[in-house]
């Protein structure tokens, strides 16, 4: 039973590889990796730890849905960051996800600043993200939080797998 505990782990390192790989190359996370994964880690954990297991399972699912669902189109992460994320939560569990979600979002937030910072575009962004708070937290006037994006972006899908990696050795 122990292979299946492992068995987790693995797929999970080889699903980071081909997402970041794929996200690299073609700027997609392909859903015949991620659904696959979110399949299998529901059936690991279900064989693994049973009712435990699945309610794990599922409880990673749902804590990526609620959040990203609700967050994602705002933040600009795409579809396939999601299901990866997704993915994530099934194989490991709603625990090491919470933890891979915040040193997630703490390496997003980095890479964010220098990739803005290499296309010289951090003062405006910074401007634009304070006009539309104060339009829609202080002038309760409605503002697109896209609106006036420079375009330009970075794969987020590296700043999932070293969450993820880092995730394993810190625990909060």
């Amino acid at each position: 039973m122990i292979i299946l505990k492992y068995a987790g782990i693995v797929i999970l390192a080889v699903m980071l590889a081909v997402a970041l790989y794929t996200d690299l190359r073609w700027c997609r996370i392909y859903n015949k990796l991620t659904l696959p994964c979110i399949l299998i880690g529901l059936i690991l954990n279900t064989l693994y730890l049973g009712t435990h297991g699945f309610l794990l399972s599922i409880g990673g699912i749902g804590l990526i849905f609620l959040l990203y669902v609700t967050l994602a189109p705002a933040a600009g992460i795409g579809g396939g960051d999601v299901k990866l994320m997704m993915a994530v939560g099934s194989l490991m569990g709603a625990g090491f996800l919470i933890n891979a979600l915040l040193l997630t979002a703490i390496i997003g937030g980095i890479m964010s600043l220098i990739v803005m910072m290499k296309h010289r575009i951090l003062g405006s962004t910074t401007k634009r993200m304070a006009t539309n708070l104060y339009m829609k937290l202080i002038l309760r006037a409605p503002a697109d939080m896209a609106t006036g994006t420079s375009g330009v972006k970075f794969r987020y899908s590296l700043a999932i797998t070293l969450g993820c990696i880092l995730a394993f050795f810190i625990k909060f």
